[in-house]
């Protein structure tokens, strides 16, 4: 994996650039009261840690409240060049729209119009190595009717590069969504 010199700011380009119903945060402003004590939690192992929080930091327990909104998606290096992600774990909540895909590549899960976005999102925070928010508009035709909002933060992975992402995505309807460009502070 290479280090771009600003792997958020570079995704919220693309994202916006190419269309994908991606808006990237950095200032993790996040809205809903779960994601904000899931950041303090982060910022707490952290701090323990020295360093990026690993899976085993962040265990069942801990973790616990955010269980059913959480996915855990594993890099998997090919050939190719290009990044290509597996579900390592997900949550009820996002089964019972998207179905069960633990296990599964992420492009035998998603349409291929959304694949090239999702990897590159993954990828991204995986370069940062920090926690960042993004609000997300399901393109998708089964799922166009909400919106997420995800705190995402690559795992520790000891002396190696990270290959781990966790997000935890709270829905709402897409009617109820405020996005970035609109809110005062933007």
């Amino acid at each position: 994996m290479s280090g771009d010199a600003n792997p958020i700011a570079d995704l919220q380009s693309v994202a916006k650039t190419r269309g994908w119903g991606v808006e990237v945060d950095p200032t993790l402003s996040f809205e809903r009261a779960e994601l904000r004590q899931l950041h303090d939690l982060w910022k707490l192992k952290q701090i323990e840690r020295g360093g990026l929080p690993e899976r085993s930091d962040l265990d069942a327990r801990l973790l616990k409240p955010f269980l059913r909104h959480l996915t855990i998606m594993e890099y998997m290096p090919d050939q190719d060049g290009k990044p290509h992600f597996k579900f390592r774990l997900q949550g009820m909540a996002l089964v019972q729209y998207f179905g069960e895909q633990t296990g599964r590549m992420l492009e035998d899960s998603v349409s291929a119009d959304v694949v090239e976005a999702w990897n590159t999102g993954y990828y991204a925070i995986l370069q940062a190595r920090r926690p960042i928010r993004t609000l997300t508009y399901f393109q998708m035709a089964s799922v166009d009717y909400i919106t997420g909002e995800n705190f995402s933060v690559a795992l520790g992975n000891g002396d190696k590069a990270p290959v781990s992402v966790l997000t935890v995505t709270y829905f709402s309807p897409r009617a109820n969504a405020q996005r970035l460009t609109d809110s005062p502070a933007a």
